[in-house]
Protein backbone atom coordinates (compact mmCIF):
# COMPACT_ATOMS: atom_id res chain seq x y z
CA UNK A 1 0.00 0.00 0.00
CA UNK A 2 1.57 3.32 -0.90
CA UNK A 3 1.55 5.59 2.05
CA UNK A 4 3.16 8.99 0.60
CA UNK A 5 3.61 10.04 -2.60
CA UNK A 6 5.68 13.31 -3.39
CA UNK A 7 3.48 15.11 -5.58
CA UNK A 8 5.10 18.88 -6.35
CA UNK A 9 4.99 20.74 -9.91
CA UNK A 10 8.95 18.85 -9.83
CA UNK A 11 7.63 14.97 -9.20
CA UNK A 12 9.75 12.80 -11.68
CA UNK A 13 11.47 15.23 -12.83
CA UNK A 14 13.60 16.55 -9.90
CA UNK A 15 13.01 14.68 -7.13
CA UNK A 16 10.76 11.45 -6.42
CA UNK A 17 10.08 10.39 -2.89
CA UNK A 18 7.08 7.25 -2.34
CA UNK A 19 6.64 4.98 0.89
CA UNK A 20 5.35 1.81 0.81
CA UNK A 21 3.84 -0.04 3.79
CA UNK A 22 2.65 -3.72 4.19
CA UNK A 23 2.16 -4.84 7.42
CA UNK A 24 4.24 -3.54 10.05
CA UNK A 25 7.07 -3.43 6.84
CA UNK A 26 7.80 0.38 5.55
CA UNK A 27 9.82 0.60 2.34
CA UNK A 28 11.43 4.35 1.42
CA UNK A 29 11.91 5.08 -2.32
CA UNK A 30 13.38 8.32 -3.24
CA UNK A 31 15.29 10.25 -5.74
CA UNK A 32 16.86 13.64 -6.69
CA UNK A 33 19.73 14.33 -9.53
CA UNK A 34 22.76 14.74 -7.37
CA UNK A 35 22.43 11.57 -5.10
CA UNK A 36 21.30 9.18 -7.61
CA UNK A 37 18.36 7.51 -5.23
CA UNK A 38 17.91 5.70 -2.52
CA UNK A 39 15.83 2.93 -0.87
CA UNK A 40 15.55 2.65 2.88
CA UNK A 41 13.90 -0.45 4.74
CA UNK A 42 14.81 -2.83 7.72
CA UNK A 43 17.17 -5.37 6.37
CA UNK A 44 14.55 -8.04 6.76
CA UNK A 45 12.51 -6.16 4.14
CA UNK A 46 15.63 -5.49 2.01
CA UNK A 47 16.39 -8.85 1.84
CA UNK A 48 12.62 -10.30 0.88
CA UNK A 49 12.82 -7.75 -2.44
CA UNK A 50 13.39 -9.96 -5.79
CA UNK A 51 15.86 -8.02 -8.37
CA UNK A 52 14.11 -8.10 -11.72
CA UNK A 53 16.95 -6.71 -13.45
CA UNK A 54 17.96 -9.92 -15.79
CA UNK A 55 22.10 -8.21 -15.48
CA UNK A 56 21.76 -8.58 -11.37
CA UNK A 57 20.32 -11.70 -11.79
CA UNK A 58 23.06 -13.51 -13.73
CA UNK A 59 25.93 -11.97 -11.44
CA UNK A 60 24.17 -13.67 -8.10
CA UNK A 61 23.66 -17.10 -10.09
CA UNK A 62 27.25 -17.45 -10.87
Amino acid sequence: MKTFEYDAEDAWVDYVRVDLRRGRSKLRLEWDQDSGGTVEAPRAVLDELRVLDPWTQMRHAH
